[in-house]
């Protein structure tokens, strides 16, 4: 049971008791502090506290830093707060802070959140001990990343270095051409001297040359001493000039001049200075084309391209992402003074399926959000900036997801979106085929209002049997929270004839011309790595009509990969199949598995696939399919299938990381899942790392 401190001495606190009872919580009120930290102390189990900070006995913020103080591993929702509290309650460690014209509705989302960060400590991403603990860089300047682009990047910068001729960069924005440019400097023999830097779209036109060649006193307006330029400044160093196609005509020239003679003459001045600078330039534009296009000069041109170097966008080096959040999460917290924020498995797939236009920049700045969104909390996809949620996979293009609006003055319906149904309703709905029409009709922003329209379309029956449903829930729900009932109702067994009921409407609204295989779910027993990932692979291509290549995109591998994959025969090839037994006997799904799949959001197994990039990439049977796949591992498991994984959406790696994650409810240990996935065990380890213990039951859900 999910147990709730309340603290709090007005008694209208008592009708939050009771409505928090009937939400399946389980409330206990105090009336001081002291009284709520011995609960706290007495219980493992008290985890999310609502304080009430206009206490008469205490004051509430004092009562909130105590309680944060004395463990920091509870989560504080304040409520009853006024303005200067909603400012202070943050600083103090307070999740979140709720007004005192708050309603009971929002209070309930506010503690399903809570709950829902607490779950995600046990299911946050396992960076590799080795990348994360040893190798990880802790100066400034440094490149991180362990990909092909970055090690030929890395390549790139020693020959450079080792030279001392003019270099040009070229990237997107955000990906890391100034870094390289000083890592250029560091290697080479001029690292003791100068590195200066210019941003030539930054420093107004009419100062360019100024700032670049210097000035004399007098020289204009404001110059009321001489200044040496950049020129000077780096002299025996390296001048960096960043976005040089920025340059004016006449600047061009000027620089030029200055590149072929290596002296400089100050402007408003008779005397050239003799300098010894290495130039490295840099664009985000292709500074060929605008040569070609007579906007560059292409004397210029040659004189900076010595040598080129094109740094590769982020999108490109997926695989460097986690590294990547690892290193900016260590600096956030070095330069905080915090302890390290964790992410969930959920918002790394989030942020390693995001196209990054802004590349690394982009992903150091939405880290930094997330942080403070996250208040050192696990870091969850709602913590991710609303465009990395919304995305939809398309070059540039996105949709909005539904979200859950947490204004306190706005309308808090029953069910706030679809992925806010029970899955019981849910299965109703998708049994009655007429909302799968609807979904398939290309309805992207599902809101609110749309709720009472959804009602509206179903047959009589439909709505009947939806509601019906519903009530059945909300009945138990409060029933089993005032008794002492049992689980009385609703084993696994009946739930998984209503969602195979779901599985089989689903099957009957596919269009009969579309001859398309529908996928089967996979199970990782008695196979392989290399078994369940061409198992998984060769359902992927029936669920996409035979499209390899477009399958290779979704699947972010190469057409030539896949083929490879494709090639093995799962009837005749040993190497695909394992004579390990799945000797594991686990515990039954527990009590709370089959609560939470009754009372919580579809998102508890269907969310993913929903999110992904891949689901509304697809056409109308293709979203059936990702909703039809995840609802037949959903049934197998519950009929004891148990190495069934999950891969509606998901691109290679993930695939894959699902395959070592669901081992473990198998084999016994370490070095039999490895033996039985034919691996070596520290290629396991990085997947499970050797401190994590083994489950003690069967899950419904990803782990």
């Amino acid at each position: 049971m999910r147990e709730v401190l309340i603290i709090d001495d007005n008694q209208s606190s008592h009708a939050l008791e009771y409505f928090l009872r009937t939400e399946g919580y389980s409330p206990i009120i105090v009336e001081t502090v002291d009284e709520g930290l011995e609960k706290i102390n007495a219980s493992e189990n008290l985890k999310v506290v609502l304080l009430n900070v206009e206490l008469s006995a205490n004051r509430g913020l004092d009562a909130l830093e105590r309680i944060k103080h004395e463990h920091p591993q509870v989560i504080v929702i304040v409520i009853g707060a006024r303005g200067q509290t909603a400012r202070r309650a943050p600083l103090r460690g307070a999740m979140e802070v709720l007004s005192r014209h708050t309603d009971m509705e929002n209070i309930r989302r506010a503690v399903d959140r809570a709950f829902g960060r607490i779950d995600s400590r046990n299911n946050i991403f396992s960076f590799f001990e080795e990348e994360t603990e040893e190798e990880m860089p802790e100066e400034q300047h440094v490149l991180v990343g362990e990909s092909e682009a970055m090690f030929e990047l890395n390549r790139e910068i020693g020959c450079a270095a080792s030279f001392n001729i003019s270099v040009l960069l070229e990237g997107e924005t955000g990906t890391g051409k100034g870094l390289v440019a000083r890592l250029i400097h560091k290697e080479s023999e001029r690292a003791d001297a100068p590195f200066v830097s210019i941003d030539c779209g930054a420093v107004p036109h009419e100062l360019r040359e100024a700032e670049l060649l210097g000035h004399e006193k007098g020289a204009f307006t404001g110059a009321e001493s001489e200044r040496p330029g950049a020129f000077e400044q780096a002299d025996g160093g390296t001048l960096f000039l960043d976005e040089v196609s920025n340059m004016s005509p006449a600047l061009q020239e000027t620089l030029l001049n200055v590149l072929q003679e290596r002296e400089v003459q100050r402007v408003g001045g008779t005397r050239t200075r003799s300098v010894d600078v290495r130039v490295i330039s840099a664009t985000h534009q292709k500074l060929r084309e605008m040569v070609a296009q007579g906007t560059f000069r292409e004397d210029l041109y040659y004189r900076l391209c010595g040598h080129q170097i094109s740094l590769p966008p982020l999108r490109e080096r997926i695989a460097d992402i986690p590294l990547l959040v690892t290193y900016f999460l260590q600096r956030i917290e070095a330069e905080n003074e915090r302890a390290r924020s964790d992410i969930s498995e959920e918002a790394m797939g989030l942020l390693q399926t995001y196209n990054w236009p802004g590349n690394v920049r982009e992903l150091e700045r939405c880290l930094e959000s997330a942080t403070v969104t996250s208040q050192g909390e696990v870091i969850m996809p709602r913590d991710l900036p609303q465009e990395i949620r919304a995305y939809s996979g398309d070059e540039g293009s996105e949709r909005s997801e539904p979200e859950t609006r947490s204004s306190e003055t706005s309308e808090t319906p029953v069910y706030q979106n679809l992925l806010d149904l029970p899955v019981m309703v849910f299965c109703q709905f998708l049994s009655d085929g007429q909302f799968c029409q609807f979904l398939s009709d290309g309805a992207s922003d599902i809101t609110d209002r749309q709720i009472a329209e959804w009602w509206e379309a179903f047959s009589n029956d439909g709505r009947a049997r939806a509601n019906s449903a519903r009530r059945e829930i909300d009945n138990w729900r409060l029933e089993f929270n005032t008794t002492n009932l049992e689980f009385p109702i609703f084993s696994d067994d009946w739930i998984r004839r209503v969602i195979d009921d779901a599985i089989s409407q689903l099957s009957n609204l596919r269009h009969s011309s579309e001859p398309i295989e529908e996928a089967e779910s996979i199970s990782i027993k008695g196979r392989t790595r290399k078994g369940s990932l061409t198992a998984v692979l060769h359902e992927v291509v029936k669920s996409y009509g035979g499209d390899r290549e477009k399958i290779a995109r979704e699947l972010r591998i190469s057409l030539a990969q896949l083929e490879r994959w494709l090639s093995y025969r799962t009837e005749d090839d040993g190497s695909l199949f394992t004579s390990i037994e799945a000797s594991r006997r686990l515990e039954r799904f527990p009590y709370d598995d089959i609560l939470r799949l009754l009372t919580e959001p579809i998102s508890l197994f269907m969310l993913e696939n929903f999110s992904r990039p891949a689901w509304r990439n697809r056409s109308r049977n293709g979203q059936r399919q990702a909703v039809h796949l995840a609802l037949k591992v959903l049934s197998k498991r519950l009929a004891g299938d148990h190495g069934c994984i999950y891969f509606g959406g998901m691109i290679f790696s993930q695939i894959e990381w699902n395959v070592y994650r669901r081992a473990p409810y198998l084999y016994t240990d370490h070095a039999e899942a490895a033996t039985a996935l034919d691996v070596d065990i520290r290629t396991f380890r990085k997947y499970w790392p050797e401190s994590n213990v083994f489950p003690s039951h069967h899950t419904l859900f990803r782990e």
